[in-house]
Formats: C-alpha cells, sequence, structure tokens
C-alpha cells in the first residue's frame, strides 16, 4: 500500500508565476522610479555631484537603468519558473510563493518610504 502525496495542479502552477511575473514587473518599475527620484533630488540638492551632470542626466539613467532592469526581471522570472517546478507538495510551494511574496512587498515598502522621504 502507497501513499499518495498531493501533487500541485499545473494550472495553478502557471497562474501563480503569472501573477508574480507581473509583480515583479511592477516592483521593477516601482525601483526604476525610485531611483530617478533619488537622482533628482541629488541633482537638485547642493551635495556634490560628478563634473557636467545636470538634469539632462535623468534620460541617460532611465536609459540604462530600464535595460538593467528589464534584463533582471526577465533573469528573475525565468528563475522563478525553476524555483516554483521544484516543489510540487502544496505545503512548500504556498511556502516559497509566501516567501517571494514577502520580499516583493519589502521592497516595495523600501521604494515608496524613499519617495515619501523625499517629497
Amino acid at each position: 500500500m502507497t501513499t499518495d502525496t498531493p501533487k500541485m495542479n499545473t494550472l495553478v502552477v502557471l497562474l501563480v508565476w503569472l501573477l508574480l511575473s507581473a509583480l515583479v514587473g511592477y516592483v521593477g518599475w516601482q525601483i526604476h522610479a525610485t531611483l530617478l527620484a533619488v537622482v533628482a533630488a541629488w541633482l537638485s540638492s547642493d551635495l556634490p555631484r560628478p563634473s557636467g551632470w545636470a538634469t539632462w542626466t535623468l534620460a541617460p539613467i532611465s536609459r540604462a537603468s530600464i535595460f538593467v532592469l528589464g534584463s533582471g526581471w526577465l533573469i528573475g522570472v525565468l528563475w522563478m519558473e525553476r524555483d516554483l517546478g521544484l516543489y510540487p507538495r502544496p505545503r512548500v510551494f504556498w511556502r516559497r510563493v509566501g516567501r517571494l511574496l514577502g520580499w516583493l512587498a519589502g521592497v516595495l515598502v523600501v521604494c515608496w518610504l524613499l519617495v515619501f522621504l523625499l517629497a
């Protein structure tokens, strides 16, 4: 007599992965907006900055940020797809999803606090 362990439904795993992918994209966009807000506040302050930096430097910083964060998003989504597929048991799967959501929520809170403190 064997005891079958419950396995995760493939459709549920796919839907959770799609939801987490969208949330990671939203968090990446918030990181981008926070970076631009921090750099804009730094450029408008009296703090020392590299010579030649002015408000026009926000455009290249924005482009580089989108490139780096977009690449990170793609790598993260592929890693997350592999990582979530490693947990066939529902309890372990949902624990891992909770940890990922916790990290995303933490990053969002830090971004929002930085923007709030700069305002």
